[in-house]
């Protein structure tokens, strides 16, 4: 691999055929991989060269980095084997335990007999408190990795590590300042999350894919970092107000203005959205579960892709035609509509009735929202009865005629849906397709010509 300039600092030593090197942490986190932190070798990360070692800079000047040394000594030699990465680590971890334990400092540490005098020892400098209880503490990370937990890098907190108290957040003290606010947003962001509901996986994930974008974009850092504060600020587990506002915190995060522009051609609202993109949201969605009440919290924030994610969260089993009615009074663009409907609505025991009933409707969105019903109800997979299906042909003729291009668009979807469902229903839509053709309306005949056309070259 042809040397980058930017990660190297400095040549350290030699330790037999390895050059171990001092590299530019907070360059390697942001522009090749977010998890390097404080060393790596090529067989945990390919872009370092076989006969190198890097240690974050961080690290240079420390009796710690003997440790790490050794810990990549082991771990080098295990995955050359072909051992798996876990397991190699497992044994690297076990050698640079031993290397701790005969530390003079971890020594002195575990002399200490009392909780209270080990964690006073840990605690390096309070650098903020606030709210009911929430505390920012920079601590002793060489400490806490030969007593306790090896694997504690950067910072953690009390939703993670049993060993930190309640309502605290630590902050390694091995790190730059530059690199104290990167970590901090993460801390905080994990665990709004985990306090909300969110296992540990999936609030790690989210919280890294929050890191990277702030280090690709500093000046979002300051802001998300209040807000993540205020969240944090509250004792114990969210309610669903304080839940629902994370999740919007966290849809903010991932605003992007240029996601937002290109919506807007294709027809999308632009009214309150953000640009993030439906398939975060379901990524989303997938971590959060089933949740009735964050969904109609999440709707009433009025925001495009809460309300997205709200029709993905939401249990169709506890949706009532109040609510269904009163979502779709709420309806201003295409996409969340077709969302609402395909994710949440068409689930519901009444959407067969929803469907007729507003597709009479006089308001462009919902009763785009019952044809959109329509379409997605022909469905085979969804098992509804051919005559119910074949029931919607005489709310199609009739809504044929309206001229607005988001009902005609999917009066159109219904008909053909209908048509592709079998045989049967092919012949019936492919009926009221030559009726309309007949008549004078123009949208009519537009959606006659669409029917025919697909339906005739099935």
């Amino acid at each position: 691999m042809e040397k980058l300039s930017k990660p190297y600092l400095r040549r350290i030593r030699t330790v037999g055929d390895i050059s171990v090197w001092s590299v530019d942490g907070a360059w390697v986190r942001r522009h090749l991989d977010i998890d390097f932190t404080n060393f790596g070798q090529h067989y945990r990360f390919k872009f370092i060269p076989r006969d190198e070692f890097w240690l974050d800079e961080e690290f240079e000047e420390r009796k710690e980095a003997d440790f790490f040394i050794r810990h990549l000594q082991v771990e080098r030699r295990l995955m050359a084997k072909g051992l798996s990465y876990p397991r190699a680590l497992s044994y690297a971890g076990r050698a640079e335990r031993a290397e701790r334990l005969k530390s003079a400092r971890t020594a002195a540490f575990l002399r200490i007999d009392t909780d209270a005098g080990r964690l006073r020892r840990l605690h390096k400098r309070l650098l903020a408190a606030y709210g009911r209880g929430i505390k920012i503490w920079l601590i002793d990370g060489e400490l806490v990795r030969g007593w306790h937990y090896l694997d504690f890098t950067q910072g953690g907190h009390d939703k993670v590590y049993p060993f930190v108290p309640a309502g605290e957040v630590w902050i390694d003290d091995d790190l730059t300042p530059a690199e104290r606010p990167y970590v901090l947003l993460h801390e905080l962001h994990e665990r709004q999350l985990m306090a909300g509901g969110l296992k540990y996986p999936a609030a790690h994930r989210s919280a890294c894919e929050l890191e990277q974008r702030c280090r690709q974009r500093p000046s979002l850092l300051a802001g998300l970092i209040r807000e993540a504060l205020r969240l944090n600020a509250g004792a114990g587990e969210f309610r669903p107000a304080e839940r629902a506002r994370a999740i919007l915190f966290e849809l903010r995060a991932y605003a992007d203005p240029r996601n937002v522009a290109g919506m807007a051609r294709y027809g999308i609202s632009t009214r309150k959205t953000l640009g993030v993109t439906v398939a975060r949201l379901r990524q989303m969605a997938k971590e959060l579960g089933r949740d009735h009440r964050l969904a109609d919290r999440l709707w009433r924030s009025g925001i495009h892709e809460a309300r997205i994610l709200a029709s993905l969260v939401d249990d169709p089993l506890q949706v009532t035609q109040t609510q269904a009615d009163r979502w779709a009074a709420d309806l201003d663009s295409w996409d969340v509509c077709d969302q609402v409907c395909s994710n949440l609505l068409e689930a519901t025991p009444f959407a067969c009735s929803l469907a007729l009933r507003w597709s009479r409707d006089e308001r462009e969105f919902v009763r785009r929202a019952g044809f959109t019903l329509m379409a997605r109800l022909a469905l085979p997979a969804k098992g509804i009865p051919d005559a119910k299906i074949r029931s919607f042909l005489p709310a199609i003729i009739r809504g044929a005629a309206d001229e607005r291009n988001f009902v005609k668009k999917a009066v159109s979807w219904a008909l053909r849906q209908i048509g592709k469902r079998d045989s049967r229903l092919r012949a019936a839509a492919l009926g009221a397709a030559r009726r309309l053709l007949a008549g004078s309306s123009r949208p009519a005949k537009w959606i006659a010509r669409d029917a025919i056309r697909e339906l005739n070259n099935k």
